[in-house]
């Protein structure tokens, strides 16, 4: 069983010990813990004020953390915004109305093609490139539109379930449920990312000075609330 912990990246991984508050280190659990907070700002507020963490892991960001084949793997955490893509009839439906988006097709084609459960899709993603190709060729919609239909139905399930020998039936994966929910926050948010990195990034001197007062402006709030 895999142990899933939140960690602090700066100059390698520190484990964020959460034993005051918890002894579970379920992945479900840590995502309703942290999906309490808007942000990391509040959340390493409220870890700082419990004594969890230090006022130099301010400086660092926080990730899940967990170990796969002995090295030590990294996951996004799920903030209060993000919550609501863990639940699953939200999440299709959002997969759903993006099936008009070419380059969304693409990126979710490719993601799978480069995913260690892609085998699992690949007649799916076959279909999906298929579609894609007669849009671009033809501008054609229409002749494939039944068979995308069926692949994103048929990758969704699949990439958020597994089928029970015992029961007979496909019972929720959480964690691959997640990862396709990550898939998709991450590009909903692409283009938000893509102008805030082309801002100002002619000074990176001036961004980190600007993190650093940031952090202690942080620090300085968090203390006289203390």
């Amino acid at each position: 069983m895999v142990n899933y912990k939140l960690g602090i990246i700066n100059n390698g991984i520190k484990e964020i010990n959460l034993d005051s508050l918890t002894t579970i280190k379920d992945l479900k659990y840590l995502d309703k813990l942290t999906s309490s907070f808007k942000s990391e700002v509040e959340l390493k507020e409220f870890l700082y004020r419990k004594g969890i963490i230090s006022n130099n892991d301010l400086k660092g960001y926080i990730r899940v953390v967990y170990k796969y084949k002995n090295s030590e793997k990294m996951l996004k955490v799920i903030y209060r915004d993000d919550f609501k893509y863990l639940d699953s009839e939200y999440l299709r439906n959002i997969i759903m109305s993006l099936s008009n988006d070419i380059d969304f097709l693409v990126q979710l084609a490719n993601h799978y093609d480069n995913n260690n459960i892609g085998y699992l899709q690949k007649d799916n993603v076959s279909d999906i490139r298929a579609y894609i190709r007669s849009v671009r060729l033809n501008n054609n919609r229409t002749y494939y539109s039944s068979m995308l239909y069926s692949a994103i139905n048929d990758l969704f399930k699949r990439a958020t379930s597994t089928y029970s020998k015992d029961s007979s039936e496909y019972i929720e994966n959480y964690r691959t449920l997640r990862d396709l929910a990550i898939f998709i926050i991450n590009y909903q948010n692409k283009y938000d990312i893509k102008k805030y990195s082309n801002k100002d990034n002619s000074n990176n001197l001036s961004s980190q000075i600007l993190f650093t007062d940031f952090i202690d402006d942080l620090d300085k709030k968090i203390k006289r609330k203390i």
